[in-house]
């Protein structure tokens, strides 16, 4: 389980603030902001739309973070489909839950690398 702090807090309502009219979703904020926090270049993600755009401050001007796998796009389509079908109110949350649980991998593979380098 990761902690959000009060600057993670700070930084998600900067972001909101700063993408509003891409109604940029607290949850996207939340996953930018720890991106920032600790160095990360890439994401898994099925909402590829806001990370396209926005801008993480840990990163070179013009460079936006990695969405892993590159492919997702046919995945997002296939969930845009079954929410069609099941509800969409259902299959958004249990696409941020995916997000969520994706974020804590790709930090814990993270941590296993440096582990394993350090």
């Amino acid at each position: 389980m990761i902690e959000v702090t009060p600057h993670d807090y700070r930084r998600m309502s900067e972001l909101l603030s700063a993408y509003a009219s891409l109604r940029l979703q607290a949850v996207d904020a939340c996953v930018i902001a720890l991106a920032e926090r600790f160095d990360l270049r890439e994401v898994a993600t099925l909402d590829q739309r806001d990370y396209l755009v926005v801008a993480p401050r840990h990163l070179p001007k013009g460079q936006r973070l990695t969405i892993l796998p590159g492919d997702w796009s046919a995945l997002a389509r296939r969930q845009a489909d079954g929410a069609a079908r099941a509800g969409a109110a259902d299959a958004a949350v249990a696409v941020r839950r995916l997000e969520k649980v994706l974020l804590a991998v790709a930090l814990r593979l993270r941590q296993k690398f440096a582990a394993s380098v350090g």
